[in-house]
């Protein structure tokens, strides 16, 4: 990839596009001479806004968005979910009394009758004869409903900018203010990508011949988002499960988190959380030696600190009812940090 030079240096992440002032792109033998093998594959040149002559100028700009979830693959329903499983297991040749045959037989007799969920002594009722029982599954739920259905919507995002600027007869100075809030299209848990920037530019004019740039930007980005992510992002579990339970506590069917509820995860499972801080400076002290000659000293600092810290939850389960406690999962709680 191409290499991203802002105003000799800082991170293209960093940058607040209401900062920019200009866009340069150089290449081939123009970007390897400057800046040897890396700029091999292009180097993008990025100046930001400094301030103009003229009066004080104070400008605010604001940016709102709505995110709508787009394609996404079409689950089936519980209606349609048992038709396939018995169809699967029949055509493997296993009996009506195979274990997941006889849990489409209870279903079929379950949603004729308008039930959502069965108790294990209901659903011993309508089971097959002689057909083989689940031994950690404590009840049994058919609602209408995919987990793609509830754990993802719409997202609001909002952007801010202030900038400050003005300039005399030897020096301006130009002072801006970044605000991101970007909100997450899964709707359980904490998610959030939040990022504040600061930017002050500052140049002086010693004399016609002699010149002082300064850029100093700082940039906090602040990133949420559940632990067990990827147990949340599982779509292979079964159909029909609640969100909860009746006592809204961490719903789980039978055992293990892979049949946990994926929005009781998200609810109850902890955050991750991300912090990035990015410090950059530089000066540039430029002295015009001949009219096609300048003489430039830069010096700089630029420093990233990342802080990683993992919150995750030892996350009770407990049956549709609230009655039975099925599990601790993960079976202990934890808390890293890193950086």
């Amino acid at each position: 990839s191409s290499a991203s030079i802002i105003d000799g240096g800082n991170p293209l992440s960093a940058i607040n596009p209401a900062d920019i002032e200009s866009i340069e792109i150089l290449k081939d033998a123009d970007a390897t001479a400057i800046y040897g093998s890396r700029g091999a594959n292009g180097v993008v040149l990025i100046t930001t806004k400094r301030a103009k002559s003229g009066k004080p100028t104070i400008e605010y700009n604001a940016a709102f968005s709505q995110k709508k979830i787009g394609l996404q693959p079409d689950l089936v329903r519980i209606n349609d979910w048992w038709p396939l499983i018995r169809e699967a297991r029949t055509n493997d040749g296993f009996p009506a009394t195979d274990i997941w045959n006889n849990l489409t037989t209870v279903m079929e007799k379950a949603l004729a009758q308008g039930k959502q969920w069965l108790t294990p002594a209901e659903y011993l009722a309508l089971s097959t004869p002689g057909a083989v029982l689940f031994g950690d599954v404590k009840d049994f739920p058919f609602f209408d409903q995919t987990m793609q259905d509830v754990l993802w919507g719409t997202a609001q995002s909002q952007e801010h900018q202030l900038s400050v600027a003005s300039r005399g007869e030897k020096s301006g100075y130009r002072v801006s203010l970044g605000y991101l809030n970007d909100g997450s299209l899964l709707q359980w848990g904490n998610n959030s990508n939040k990022r504040y920037n600061f930017r002050l530019t500052h140049d002086y004019a010693f004399s016609e011949k002699l010149k002082l740039a300064t850029n100093i930007s700082v940039e906090r980005q602040q990133i949420t988002q559940p632990t067990l992510i990827g147990n949340i992002m599982n779509n292979g579990i079964q159909q029909g499960l609640p969100l909860f339970n009746q006592k809204g506590q961490a719903y789980i069917w039978g055992s293990g988190i892979g049949n946990a509820s994926q929005v009781s995860i998200a609810a109850f499972g902890g955050d991750n959380k991300e912090t990035n801080t990015r410090i950059n400076t530089n000066l540039n002290l430029t002295y015009n030696l001949l009219p096609n000659l300048k003489l430039v000293g830069t010096a700089g600092y630029y420093l990233l600190n990342t802080d990683y810290r993992t919150f995750e939850n030892n996350i009770p389960f407990y049956d549709y009812t609230g009655d039975n406690l099925i599990a601790y999962l993960p079976t202990r709680s934890s808390y890293q940090r890193g950086n």
